[in-house]
C-alpha cells in the first residue's frame, strides 16, 4: 500500500514557451507574459497530474507499507533509477521490476515494515504534449482562468490528445 508520494525534486522546462504559446494565442506586447507562463504551468500540470506523465524529469520517493505491488506513478522512469530500501535505509535488491518505462514493483515485504522506492523520471518530449499544452493555455487564456474548462473545445481537443497516454 502506498502511504505518500513525494516529489523530491523537479528540473527542465515546460513543454512549449512563453514565445510559441503567444504566437499561438496571437497576443502581442508583454502585458500578459506573467499570466501565460502562469497557464503554461497549469496545463503542465493538469497533463502530469491527469495522465501520470512527466513533462519535466523528476526525483520521486514513495513511502510504502507491507507487501508491495505498485505502479510507479510518473513515466518514462529511468529503470536503472529505481532503488529499494527498508526502514533502517538497508538497500533491498530482490525485488521484481515489471515493464521499463511504466514499472511495477513487486516484492513480498512484511506487513509491520515501510518501504521506500526512489527513481528518477525523465521528461516525455513528443509534439502530442506541446500540442495538447497550446490547447489547454488557449481554453484558460480565453475563460480568464487557471484551471481548464471542461466544456471548451481547446479542453476536449487537448484531453483527446492525451486520453491513450493515461495510466489510471
Amino acid at each position: 500500500m502506498v502511504d505518500e508520494i513525494q516529489l523530491v525534486s523537479e528540473n527542465g522546462n515546460n513543454p512549449i514557451t512563453l514565445e510559441n504559446a503567444k504566437t499561438f494565442l496571437e497576443v502581442n506586447g508583454n502585458d500578459d507574459d506573467e499570466l501565460i507562463n502562469d497557464l503554461i504551468d497549469s496545463a503542465t500540470r493538469f497533463m502530469e497530474d491527469y495522465c501520470q506523465v512527466s513533462l519535466k524529469a523528476k526525483s520521486m520517493k514513495l513511502v510504502v507499507s507491507g507487501m508491495i505491488q505498485v505502479d510507479l506513478p510518473f513515466y518514462p522512469v529511468d529503470s536503472s533509477s529505481i532503488t529499494l530500501t527498508d526502514e533502517s535505509a538497508n538497500s533491498i535488491t530482490n525485488f521484481d521490476r515489471l515493464g521499463d518505462t511504466k514499472p511495477h514493483i513487486i516484492y513480498s515485504g512484511s506487513d509491520s515494515h515501510r518501504y521506500e522506492i526512489a527513481y528518477n523520471t525523465t521528461a516525455e518530449t513528443s509534439n502530442v504534449w506541446k500540442t495538447a499544452c497550446y490547447n489547454l493555455v488557449k481554453s484558460m487564456y480565453n475563460n480568464s482562468t487557471l484551471e481548464p474548462v471542461k466544456e471548451d473545445v481547446e479542453y476536449l481537443t487537448a484531453i483527446k490528445l492525451i486520453e491513450p497516454y493515461k495510466l489510471y
